[in-house]
């Protein structure tokens, strides 16, 4: 337990370096305050693009319905959505060359925060 509270108090001091778990926590707690059209039931941290591909295979074989795999819920078969959510000034230089190795099918929302985001999170930015 005590270590776990020098965890989080490393993560959570406004100065720490690593703050990711803290703004990821922040964001999971109201997925609408990034986006107000997403729906915290259908968004996932850290997905990757990979899976994406095996749920587009199975939705093409329409095996998903056939195993309700997701009961009540009827899946489109559009692409995923990503979000990159960072702090506005934030966003590492390389970040652009990555996304050029995902599949050109998926959205990439990049959303910019407000630097004063660990008082309260604001997007300033939607590209």
């Amino acid at each position: 337990m005590e270590r776990h509270s020098r965890e989080l108090q490393t993560h959570r001091h406004p100065l720490a370096s690593d703050t990711r778990r803290w703004l990821e926590f922040l964001i999971r707690q109201d997925v609408t305050r990034v986006d107000p059209t997403l729906d915290a039931h259908f968004a996932y941290v850290q997905v990757l693009a990979k899976y994406w591909l095996r749920v587009d295979r199975h939705l093409e074989q329409e095996d998903i319905p056939r195993y309700a795999f997701f009961p009540n819920t009827q899946l489109q078969p559009a692409s995923p959505v990503v979000y990159r959510v960072a702090p506005a000034l934030r966003f590492h230089p390389a970040t652009e060359i990555l996304l050029r190795y995902l599949n050109p099918r998926m959205e990439v929302v990049r959303v910019g925060l407000a630097e004063s985001w660990r008082s309260g999170l604001s997007a300033v930015l939607h590209q």
